[in-house]
């Protein structure tokens, strides 16, 4: 069904505001575990491993979701600023500028980025 990964996210999103944050990450791990899974998934796993403070995991997430991009364009933008949030947060302050200051140029007005 074309509306799947959306269900599934909006699944998951409300597993995890009911503090069954446990059933949300596997929810988000299973979508990525299947076949050809794509940018979007990647990217919703990584804030989800984020807002559990598995920054880490966040970053090789991140990592992924960049990989699975056919084309990037400049609204990828949030994927190098949440990259570069959790790099920063996991110790790696030098990647994680990089990857912030990446997200500035491509969004050079975006408040969250400023």
């Amino acid at each position: 069904d074309v509306l799947a990964p959306l269900a599934r996210a909006k699944r998951a999103a409300i597993l995890a505001q009911t503090e069954r944050t446990g059933e949300s990450l596997a929810l988000l791990e299973k979508a990525t575990a299947g076949p050809n899974p794509g940018m979007e998934d990647w990217a919703r796993l990584g804030e989800a491993y984020s807002g559990q403070q598995r920054y880490a995991d966040a970053v090789a997430a991140f990592d992924k979701a960049l990989a699975a991009l056919e084309v990037e364009g400049p609204q990828h933008w949030y994927l190098y600023f949440a990259r570069g949030s959790a790099r920063e947060r996991a110790g790696d302050w030098a990647r994680g500028e990089a990857d912030l200051r990446e997200a500035l140029a491509r969004a050079p007005n975006e408040a969250i980025v400023l």
